[in-house]
């Protein structure tokens, strides 16, 4: 049975990340790495067959996991993933994966050298609405695609987390990127030209 560390207790790790392995018979959650003591102690009250460290480092040095899910702040993905990719874990990494070009392109050298699986935090091309519709756009069903429009449909209103801080880049990189994700899903296709607009 697979071993799987999670790497940031975050509002993604504890209303996402946590609640699903715990339902997962097929994987046990062995590790939370959390700097911060209070969110790490919530995260270990919802997981409490897991052990607790406050690094990354620390856990790769005393912990036998097989498999990290990184959900840090994104300034923190490229250096936590190298890391973990290093010592041959597989290595689920939220998005956005980095904070400059270099930075991804550092990451997609090392997944390539290590061995192991990577997969990036892009879970709505395994929604099944969206998988429907990549089928049936690839047999021709719904004709020659032209044109892809994607619309924001949820409130993103405040300024707490990521929102308020210059840092992580604002919500096109946070939720914007799954619009371009589902973009190449859906169409196969690189994207070659990006148009936006904002009001407001």
């Amino acid at each position: 049975m697979p071993r799987i560390a999670i790497v940031g207790c975050g509002w993604i790790a504890t209303h996402v990340h946590l609640p699903v392995l715990s339902q997962l018979r097929n994987a046990e959650l062995t590790a939370i790495v959390e700097p911060d003591a209070e969110r790490r102690a919530g995260a270990m009250r919802m997981a409490a067959q897991a052990r607790g460290f406050e690094s990354l480092h620390q856990m790769l040095e005393d912990d036998n996991a097989d498999g990290a899910i990184i959900s840090t702040p994104t300034q923190t993905h490229c250096s936590l993933a190298l890391q973990a990719m290093r010592r041959g874990l597989h290595v689920y990494l939220e998005k956005p994966i980095a904070t400059t070009l270099t930075e991804g392109y550092q990451l997609l050298e090392e997944a390539e050298r290590q061995p192991g699986v990577k997969m990036t935090g892009f879970q709505y091309r395994f929604h099944p609405v969206f998988r429907e519709v990549r089928e049936r756009l690839a047999s021709g069903e719904l004709g020659r695609a032209l044109l892809a429009r994607t619309v924001f449909t949820s409130s993103l209103s405040g300024t707490e987390g990521w929102r308020g801080s210059d840092t992580y880049g604002g919500v096109l990189p946070e939720l914007g990127s799954h619009h371009f994700d589902l973009i190449y899903f859906l169409f196969g296709q690189e994207i070659v030209s990006v148009h936006t607009q904002a009001s407001g």
